[in-house]
């Protein structure tokens, strides 16, 4: 596949060294710096303002849910017990070692909203500087630089870190895991790798998830002819985690069986929530797909796939056997974890947008070994391999050689059919302008599939208009993707859009084609500082514009309350996160017929409502500060967020106590 191509460009491929020049060497140095600067860029990022309200487009729950993932481990350090509520220990069953974690936090830095999101950004810092450490000599410093951008400053990746809840602790082992597991087939390595990710479920039990992911990335995992059995080393992990789990359950059973009275009673209520947890949708298919069309982190999700799909191609118009082992190690693991994690989030009824966000690693992996890839087999060679017939695949590659192309296309369909009545909105009708686009552009690429310039155009064309994409949400009056109720205006917007894609296209592709051997180096660099840039300049605002609504609603609420009233809240844990008072959480269906004295509600339930109007006074309201941009989310549940969510006071009337 790569006969035509230079002496040097197959030594690219085959990954042999050659001597850097001093000049080269001091540019290597240059980005490895950048890169670090970067990670630190990040890890800044995660832990300034650290007590202030969460700039998050997509979920306002972590009102209730900071809370209770650190409600224990607060009851512990304050009042000497773990359980003070006897129908809210789910937290507890579900993230024993983050409660513990957070207990030992707390028991330095005392109970502040602060210290509970301490250990969180911790552990998303771990993430970005854990990504630097093992690839900076493994990949390209370009490549290097791209992942490491894609991680640190992800707004999604920055907002989860900035909230007490397990997630970006669970990706950090992960992450941790991953590395272990490729670096080497060695029996400990194996069987740290299963502790490792036992260890994961202990910082939050949805992370057993993961085994089988894991096992079949070992499994599947390609080998040099001298190292250990795929089995045995698949054993050896199962044995790490089970056998670890066994003895650490044990000893943790007889350590808390005190601690909580009616152990197995509060196991068998949360039996009840895993298994809704782990329920099968009935419609499979259709989340799937609405997924990549309709969902919040879809956005995102697709602008990254530009960068799994260019590297699919590389990786299957250079032939995996002519790439280094090492680098075929990495693209192999990394791509199964990414595609068997997309169908697990697919395959289950709860799995909101905090655990999709997981799939960013593995994909910030296979790009950043992609970029890597790219660089060592040379744009040039890419191009001209892309452009080689592929044999009975050739539709199936031509397919996926044209896929973001028909994508960026799609909504240019929709606006025509759109026009003869037809409900833009429809995912139906997504889907079906998506194929008829595909099937046209598959029809052109046929036919110019020898043209090695037209090829490159494939290449190149979505990278443009995928940057454009990335660009253009910050301005005011950019057009969402699909046509809304303007039709021709949407349409013009568009048309102009792919007009400026096709002609840098054509430039880049020119350039390319002509300097067959080039790296790319400077394209991918400026690639990197541009999505510096534009994602410091999105995340900016919440640094600049910050509001501590939960922070000193918790103080106002320690100085309201007296310490030995007796509270309970209804989805307002966390506002006790910065305040010493002693509360309980409750259930509609599970509050005692003993009201306490005071009632803190968020959300403006109505089942609750009508307890309260009738038992308690109204005290006073917390207006909590919300993102501007949660307005715009499909999850939205508490009306706009100009309004904020409300979290009312009351207590109880004097005729209303026994």
């Amino acid at each position: 596949m790569l006969a035509s191509l230079s002496k040097k460009e197959i030594q690219r491929a085959h990954d042999v060294p050659f001597v850097d020049s001093p000049k080269c060497l001091l540019k290597r140095s240059r980005l490895h710096w950048l890169s670090f600067a970067v990670v630190f860029t990040g890890i800044l990022l995660r832990c300034l303002y650290l007590d202030a309200d969460p700039h998050y487009y997509d979920w306002v729950g972590y009102i209730t849910d900071e809370g209770r993932w650190v409600q224990h481990a607060r009851n512990l350090v304050l009042h000497g017990t773990v359980v003070d509520s006897s129908s809210m220990n789910f937290h507890l069953f579900m993230a024993p070692l983050f409660e513990l974690s957070n207990y030992l936090v707390f028991k330095v830095l005392g109970v502040s909203v602060f210290a509970s999101r301490l250990f969180t950004a911790l552990c998303g810092s771990v993430i970005i500087a854990l990504f630097w450490g093992c690839l900076r000599r493994v990949v390209s410093p370009q490549a290097l630089l791209v992942g490491v951008t894609l991680l640190a400053l992800e707004s999604d990746l920055v907002s989860l870190s900035r909230v007490a809840v397990p997630e970006m602790v669970v990706m950090s082992f992960e992450l941790a895991i991953y590395f272990v597991i490729v670096s080497g087939t060695s029996s400990w390595r194996m069987t740290s790798a299963g502790i490792l990710l036992l260890v994961a479920c202990g910082m939050k039990a949805t992370a057993v998830l993961l085994l089988p992911i894991f096992s079949v990335m070992i499994i599947g995992m390609p080998r040099q002819a001298a190292e250990i059995s795929r089995w045995r080393d698949v054993k050896l992990f199962l044995m790490g985690f089970l056998v670890t789990g066994l003895i650490g359950g044990g000893i943790g059973y007889f350590l808390i069986a005190d601690m909580i009275p009616n152990l197995f009673d509060n196991i068998n209520k949360v039996t009840p929530l895993i298994q809704d947890f782990l329920g099968v949708p009935k419609h499979f298919l259709y989340n799937l797909i609405s997924f990549l069309f309709e969902h919040s982190l879809s956005y995102t999700f697709n602008l990254w796939s530009l960068g799994v799909w260019l590297t699919t191609v590389v990786w299957w118009a250079g032939g995996p056997k002519k790439i280094e082992f090492r680098l075929h190690r990495y693209l192999t693991t990394s791509g199964t974890w990414f595609l068997l994690y997309f169908i697990l989030m697919s395959s289950l009824e709860y799995f909101p947008t905090r655990y999709k966000t997981h799939i960013l690693i593995p994909m910030a992996l296979f790009i950043t070994f992609g970029v890597s890839l790219i660089q060592r087999v040379g744009l040039g060679a890419v191009f001209l391999s892309a452009s080689e017939p592929k044999g009975r695949l050739s539709i199936l590659w031509l397919s996926i050689l044209s896929l973001p192309t028909a994508a960026f296309f799609s909504p240019l369909l929709m606006s025509v059919i759109a026009l003869f009545g037809v409900d833009s909105q429809r995912l139906s009708a997504k889907l079906s302008c998506f194929l008829l686009s595909l099937v046209a552009i598959t029809y052109l690429a046929q036919h110019v599939k020898g043209n090695r310039r037209a090829v490159s155009f494939f290449l190149v064309f979505p990278l443009m208009e995928g940057m454009l994409w990335f660009v253009l949400p910050m301005l005011e009056s950019a057009p969402s993707f699909w046509p809304t109720a303007e039709f021709g205006v949407h349409a013009g917007y568009f048309s102009l859009g792919i007009l400026v894609a096709i002609t840098l296209s054509s430039v880049l592709s020119k350039d390319i084609v002509q300097r067959r051997s080039t790296e790319g180096s400077r394209v991918i660099t400026a690639f990197a500082m541009c999505c510096v840039t534009v994602s410091l300049a999105r995340i900016a605002p919440g640094y600049f514009d910050r509001h501590y609504s939960i922070r000193d609603s918790s103080r106002d609420l320690g100085r309201v309350v007296p310490a030995s009233a007796a509270i309970s809240t209804f989805r307002a844990e966390t506002l006790f996160n910065n305040n010493n008072l002693r509360y309980s959480s409750f259930r509609i269906g599970t509050w005692s017929s003993e009201k306490p004295d005071f009632v803190v509600v968020a959300f403006n339930i109505p089942q609750v409502q009508g307890i309260l109007e009738s038992k308690y006074n109204f005290v006073r309201s917390y207006n909590l500060w919300i993102s501007p941009e949660y307005d715009y989310s499909d999850s939205n549940s508490v009306g706009h967020a100009s309004e904020g969510v409300i979290v009312g006071l009351y207590k109880i009337k004097q005729t209303a106590k026994p």
